[in-house]
């Protein structure tokens, strides 16, 4: 069953979307979805870990407004409004694939409200080198010609009359430990959902975020004091392991976790332990 949506109305009127799973008396973490990706929640429980999970939908993503041009800093701008409306002082964040270095922006914008930062599949910034060959060609058409990255998106299959087509498109490339996965009806029929209601306002703000991260991210990486933990598996194609080492290595006091044998969607498997590591990573 879809949650429906509550919302926050941010400063400049836009509305941000959201939705509330776990203990509402617990630690508070804001989790962001992968791009695409929505409120939904796509991983099985908590574990024993006791927690307040708020899912936030990005501008242009399930029921938030777009807001095209938008940077990462001002995500973690959003973030703090967001926080204020629903009286939160001090929360960790989590974010997965493309909302881990909108984590870390929230990690070197929040330093007095973040308790931690945790980055799950997190790619580096675009100039690193070790980016697969599919962000590659993305990253080119966002600098470089964005109508074709709208035209590329536009050809996908229709997510109305074909959303599981859609999403194995969209999952292609994946190396063996996801393939394995996915074939898990369930995990499958979880992902086609999140992803369809990630893009239910269409392709636009999936656009907006690739132009956005193939941009500078717009913040110094050794600025950050927030503790902050990177997860990546170690046969991850979509974000490669070199690239969280990488931040690691730029990252002041950054810990860096290995998930041996698995790939992007190491977190599915790992949810629980990653959901802890969100309450625990300013534990030196």
């Amino acid at each position: 069953m879809t949650p429906d949506p509550s919302f926050v109305t941010l400063p400049d009127g836009r509305k941000l979307a959201w939705a509330e799973y776990g203990n509402a008396a617990g630690r508070p973490v804001l989790f962001f979805h992968g791009g695409p990706g929505s409120r939904l929640a796509l991983f099985p429980g908590q574990g024993d870990v006791d927690v307040r999970l708020i899912c936030l939908e990005r501008p242009g993503f399930g029921e938030s407004s777009r807001h095209a041009g938008r940077t990462l800093l001002g995500w973690a701008d959003d973030v703090a409004a967001f926080a204020d409306a629903i009286g939160l002082e001090q929360f960790s964040v989590i974010g997965y694939s493309a909302g881990g270095p909108h984590s870390l922006a929230c990690a070197a914008r929040l330093e007095g409200r973040l308790s931690c930062a945790v980055a799950v599949g997190c790619g580096a910034p675009a100039d690193m080198q070790g980016m697969d060959w599919r962000r590659r060609i993305l990253y080119f058409m966002a600098r470089r010609a964005p109508w074709l990255l709208r035209l590329t998106y536009r050809s996908l299959p229709d997510p109305k009359k074909h959303p599981e087509k859609l999403v194995r498109k969209m999952l292609a490339g994946l190396p063996e430990p996801d393939r394995r996965l996915l074939e898990r009806q369930e995990i499958f029929q979880a992902g086609v959902e999140q992803t369809i209601e990630g893009i239910k306002q269409g392709f636009e703000g999936m656009t907006d975020e690739v132009m956005l991260l193939a941009r500078p991210w717009g913040f110094d990486l050794s600025s950050i004091k927030v503790p902050v933990t990177l997860c990546c598996g170690t046969e991850d194609t979509a974000a490669p392991i070199s690239m969280s080492e990488y931040l690691a290595a730029n990252i002041p006091g950054a810990r860096l976790r290995r998930i041996e044998g698995k790939g992007h969607l190491c977190i599915i498997e790992h949810w629980a332990e990653i959901l802890e590591s969100s309450t625990q990573c300013g534990n030196k």
